[in-house]
Order: structure tokens, then C-alpha cells, then sequence
């Protein structure tokens, strides 16, 4: 049995961490001895072995809780396996989304010429997003990050391309 401070020095974790699954349910001590002191036994430290590998994954910590709950009903390595395949495919689709934006972003830099010199208006600007493969929830998920990552330069970006301060107002108050 080891206590929380020798449990979180053998697996190279923080205290915190450990009380932060307690939290979460998805590790519990075998025991609270009288002085309030949380006590793991081999068990415990498995299902902590299981969690610390989900996590390197990348895995959240709601889909760790599904696999662990779920493990005593249904063949491990099933689950698992399932839920690493819909992790991945979620991870694939954000890759993709990545990719679109990516794309839109060279096409866009092949025209910066044109963009400084006041010729690229709003509505090329959307055909040329729209030709990346951009959607328009794309296209808003694209301005709400350039203003949440640089709003300074992405004020400057809608005045070039000639919108109103109406307008500018519109895009930056949805974001």
C-alpha cells in the first residue's frame, strides 16, 4: 500500500494531479486510515496505470471515465480500441479542418500583394476562402481565433479589405 505522496513520487506525478482524479472519480484510495491519510493498493495503482496511458493519448478525461466505468461490463480491449478509434477520427477531423485553414492562408498570402494594395475586397476574400474549402462556420472559426490570437492586426486586416466600421464591429462582436 502506498500512500498519496509515495503513489504520485512512483509514477512521477504531482499530488494535485491525484486529487484532482479523486475529483473527477476516475481514482479512488482502497482506504482513509484515522489521520485522513489516502492508502493505494496494487489494484489502485493499475486503474492509475490506465489512466496516466488514456491521458498520454491525448485522451479526455470524460472518455477515460466511459472506458473505466465501463471496463467491468464489457471486453477491455474492445472498448479501448473503440475509444481510441473515435478519439482518432476526431483527431483526423480536426487535422483536415486544420489543413482547409492552412490552404486558405497560402492562397491568401499569394495575393498579400494585392491585399496591401487595397485590391482584394471582402467579397474576394470569401471566394478565395470558399475555394479552400472553407465553410461558413469555417470562416467565422477562422476570425474568432486571428481576433483572440491578434486583435490589433486582425482590426487592420477588415479595414483593408474596405468593410465599414459597421461591419468590423458586426465580425468582431461575434467572435
Amino acid at each position: 500500500m502506498l500512500n498519496i505522496s509515495a503513489l504520485a513520487k512512483k509514477y512521477g506525478l504531482s499530488r494535485t494531479t491525484l486529487l484532482y482524479y479523486e475529483r473527477q472519480q476516475l481514482l479512488n484510495p482502497a482506504y482513509r486510515s484515522s489521520n485522513g491519510y489516502r492508502w493505494y493498493g496494487q489494484p489502485e495503482q493499475a486503474r492509475l496505470e490506465k489512466i496516466i496511458a488514456l491521458r498520454a493519448f491525448g485522451m479526455p478525461i470524460k472518455q477515460i471515465a466511459q472506458q473505466l466505468d465501463n471496463e467491468e461490463s464489457l471486453v477491455e480491449h474492445q472498448i479501448l480500441n473503440g475509444l481510441l478509434g473515435e478519439h482518432f477520427q476526431q483527431l483526423e477531423l480536426q487535422v483536415q479542418k486544420l489543413r482547409v485553414q492552412q490552404k486558405a492562408v497560402l492562397l491568401l498570402l499569394d495575393k498579400a500583394k494585392r491585399l496591401k494594395q487595397n485590391e482584394v475586397s471582402k467579397d474576394d476574400w470569401v471566394a478565395v476562402m470558399q475555394a479552400a474549402g472553407l465553410s461558413e462556420q469555417d470562416m467565422t472559426d477562422w476570425h474568432t481565433q486571428f481576433e483572440r490570437l491578434r486583435p490589433e492586426q486582425h482590426q487592420q486586416f477588415l479595414e483593408l479589405l474596405g468593410l465599414t466600421r459597421q461591419e468590423i464591429n458586426n465580425i468582431r462582436r461575434t467572435e
